[in-house]
């Protein structure tokens, strides 16, 4: 039964890592369009996709041990969820708050980024 549970766990983080690297990759972007959204207000099909990935990020992350990216993520999507059920406007206020929070969950990834780094074997 041990074995089973090791087994388990073994497989468990490789995809914990797996994961981890695709949330990486999913924020990097998700930043990028956030920075390409600050050039371009009028852009409303970014801030939906915006708000669509991050949603994934906030109800996934947690459950692969990325808690405190999936809480950001969660603060993130609060904070534009009435801008999107209600066609709102970014204030200026909204986007100083978010800036802030991608910027926290840029410095997030790099940290998550350095503890894989340290756990792939080469």
């Amino acid at each position: 039964m041990e074995n089973r549970a090791d087994s388990f766990n073994e497989e468990f983080e490789v995809i914990r890592i797996q994961y981890g690297i695709k949330l990486a990759k999913q924020i990097r972007n998700i930043t990028t369009q956030w920075q390409l959204l600050q050039k371009c207000f009028s852009k409303r099909e970014l801030l939906d996709d915006i708000y669509r990935n991050i949603h994934k990020i906030s109800g996934s992350a947690g459950i692969f041990g990325y808690g405190a990216i999936g809480s950001i993520a969660t603060d993130v999507e609060q904070q534009l969820k009435p801008i999107m059920d209600n066609s709102l406007a970014l204030s200026v206020h909204d986007k100083d708050v978010m800036s802030r929070q991608f910027e926290s969950l840029m410095a997030e990834v790099e940290n998550l980024m350095r503890r894989i780094d340290g756990t792939i074997e080469p």
